[in-house]
């Protein structure tokens, strides 16, 4: 059987540190989330060691507390070469996004939109969505305000014909998720009479349409 630890705590902040046979391994007390070590069993955290390392075990019994606060829960205890693969997991940093499309050097080459909520507390006329299109060029903004994602699908012709009309020019492409407000029959019937080409993000990746996100 796989040995398992865990931490009991009693009354007055104590706590014990047992193994699946509930031998006490350590024992201490606990303050604001710190613990300190007053009492251990040397033959028990004998029998682990050939198991893993110890201070790795008490490390991830404890919450995974940094080496700092590890020295000060156990002064006795040799923490200089501890590698929780835990902890370096969690510290791994995303590398920088590329991905994005490119910057257009004319108005309408590059429209993108998205759709955000449905957010905690409608408004008194019963919005719950913010519906967003942003100009690939100039940045300009164009915002309003749902009820259903649905609406999507008769508003979005109206406001992409409408910015046609204020610019005097052709829609190339327009950018969103993969989300089924933006990707029905209608809307497809859409794009193809009006010459617009549809692209889409991939999908669970935003950072692909900053603009609109």
């Amino acid at each position: 059987m796989k040995p398992k630890y865990k931490i009991t705590t009693l009354n007055d902040n104590y706590f014990n540190l047992t193994d699946n046979n509930d031998e006490v391994i350590i024992s201490g007390t606990y303050q604001a989330g710190n613990f300190e070590v007053i009492h251990d069993n040397p033959k028990a955290l004998a029998s682990i060691g050939g198991l893993k390392n110890n201070a790795l075990i008490l490390h991830q019994a404890a919450g995974h507390p940094s080496s700092k606060t590890m020295t000060k829960m156990y002064p006795k205890l040799n923490t200089t070469n501890l590698q929780c693969p835990v902890c370096s997991t969690c510290k791994i940093k995303k590398s920088p996004f590329k991905g994005m499309f490119p910057i257009p050097q004319q108005k309408l080459r590059f429209i993108h939109a998205d759709v955000f909520g449905p957010i905690d507390q409608p408004s008194n006329s019963g919005y719950k969505y913010c519906f967003r299109v942003v100009d690939g060029f100039s940045r300009f903004v164009w915002t309003t305000f749902l009820k259903a994602k649905s609406d999507v699908i008769t508003l979005l012709p109206k406001i992409l014909l409408h910015i046609q009309n204020q610019a005097n020019l052709k829609i190339a492409n327009f950018i969103s998720d993969n989300g089924t407000e933006f990707k029905n029959s209608t809307l497809n019937t859409f794009y193809e009479n009006h010459s617009i080409t549809h692209l889409t993000t991939t999908p669970y990746t935003p950072e692909q349409n900053p603009l609109a996100e």
